[in-house]
């Protein structure tokens, strides 16, 4: 068995440990009611057909995470690079955060794409890299906007809280834009930035990556555009698949107020990218959040969370197995290009 099949069982493995981990969480907690509210009989109210909606809805977000990052390809690239292959390159980088420390995956994406398509490694990079800085902004900005321009009702001990986390969401919004289109003055700015020399290599690897952003800029406003209306997209059709979700379970949300959880977490997202294992901590953020807004009941707010969860490594596991099935040599190969020094 080469590497890379020994990477993807490892990760599948991972993941299907996390369902089933997930499962049983569920199965002990059922018939326990908490405040009244048990998983069965939140299961015996819920609507199957709207629970299969939702899923397919959140799925559809995949393919918009790939064509943003695709819309900074050269055009000549981006004209033969399939976006359901790209969701397979993702996939099976997703797969391969969970079997190895750190977030490698994002190397393993841009090398299979330098593999697969006449693309350099760090454009590819830099380019999966501005796509998510790109959803990431869009993500700061939509949940500030939604807080303030479509108020939901909250509990006014979380008045406060939210107010400030809108406020830093939109400033922060504003600061990732900044960086990604003035990447230069951004590198500069953290050269001048005293540090111990054993961060040497953070800076060095800050540096690179800001300077291939640098290059981006030569594909034009119309790259940028195109990359943000995806993310825009992308984000809501997850969003529409939670609103759906909270519909299937018979708990009428405001919209506004799933937008911003949603957005809100994926803003918080970030240490996700930074630190491997922590979706746990994502988990807990999105479901508490969501109670606190909808004024959900935690066991309903766990629930949809859970959902989501198996839903993202169910569609993880199928897109890696499909990349496995397809071009096993091409991610053998890539794999070894990500232990090269770049």
């Amino acid at each position: 068995m080469n590497q890379a099949s020994k990477v993807l069982l490892k990760g599948g493995r991972t993941g299907l440990i996390l369902i089933l981990l997930i499962i049983l969480s569920l199965m002990a907690l059922w018939n326990l009611k908490i405040e009244d509210i048990a998983l069965s009989e939140l299961w015996e109210r819920s609507n199957g057909i709207y629970f299969l909606a939702a899923l397919f809805l959140i799925s559809m977000s995949m393919p918009f995470v790939a064509l943003r990052w695709r819309a900074f390809f050269p055009k000549k690239v981006k004209e033969e690079a399939s976006s359901l292959m790209l969701t397979g390159f993702l996939a099976a980088a997703f797969m391969l955060n969970l079997a190895l420390p750190g977030p490698v995956g994002e190397a393993l994406s841009a090398a299979m794409a330098r593999r697969k398509y006449n693309i350099s490694f760090s454009h590819a990079l830099a380019s999966l890299g501005l796509s998510r800085i790109l959803g990431l902004a869009s993500a700061c900005g939509i949940s500030g906007l939604v807080y303030w321009f479509a108020p939901f009702e909250i509990n006014p001990d979380w008045s406060f809280t939210l107010q400030s986390a809108a406020a830093f969401l939109v400033m922060s919004s504003g600061f990732l834009i900044s960086i990604a289109l003035f990447p230069k003055k951004a590198a500069y700015i953290i050269a001048s930035i005293p540090h111990p020399k054993m961060f040497n290599p953070l800076w060095k690897a800050a540096n690179h990556f800001l300077g291939a952003l640098q290059e981006t800029l030569e594909l034009g406003w119309k790259s940028y555009g195109e990359s943000f209306m995806w993310a825009l997209l992308g984000h809501t059709m997850v969003a529409l698949g939670i609103y759906v979700a909270t519909i299937a379970i018979g708990i009428q949300a405001s919209w506004s107020a799933i937008l911003f959880t949603y957005a809100a977490s994926i803003a918080a997202s970030i240490v996700m990218f930074l630190l491997p294992g922590s979706s746990i901590g994502w988990d807990l953020l999105f479901a508490t959040t969501l109670s606190a807004t909808t004024n959900m009941h935690i066991v309903e707010a766990g629930a949809i969370t859970a959902i989501i969860r198996i839903q993202q490594i169910l569609v993880a596991i199928l897109g890696a197995a499909i990349i496995w099935n397809i071009a096993e040599e091409l991610l053998e190969s890539a794999l070894e290009e990500t232990k090269k020094p770049q």
